[in-house]
């Protein structure tokens, strides 16, 4: 049997969800753009939901919903884009992208960079010379 009284519940919990869900959003736009906070090597979901003021489960959800990816993908695409602009403005040296753009490893660092971008660092540098 529908009840519009439960219904309408859902619906208003949907809807405050939302309101609390842009609130992360900007929270985490801030803090990766503006703060550059992907830079940190040791970011974890743990530790950015304690920066952003919420938890594990409100972040993750938040950014499946606006950024439809998952934060460790998140993170990386920021730290890629990072690489990209570094290199095009010779910022960093080669090298050192890994560990100046908050890669813990070189492996993982050319592991996303060739998924993110579909080339490798090295090939995309001599693309931009």
């Amino acid at each position: 049997m529908f009840s519009f009284a439960l219904w309408f519940n859902y619906l208003a919990l949907f809807l405050a969800m939302d309101g609390v869900q842009e609130v992360i959003y900007n929270k985490v736009i801030d803090c990766l753009e503006n703060k550059k906070m992907f830079l940190d090597p040791d970011l974890s979901l743990i530790k950015f939901s304690k920066i952003v003021g919420t938890n594990t489960t409100y972040l993750s959800n938040t950014i499946n919903t606006y950024f439809k990816c998952n934060f460790r993908t998140l993170v990386n695409q920021y730290r890629i884009r990072f690489a990209q602009e570094a290199l095009k403005e010779g910022s960093l040296q080669f090298d050192n992208l890994p560990a100046g753009t908050g890669f813990t490893s070189k492996s993982s660092f050319y592991d996303w960079f060739q998924k993110l971008t579909g080339t490798s660092p090295g090939a995309f540098l001599k693309n931009q010379r």
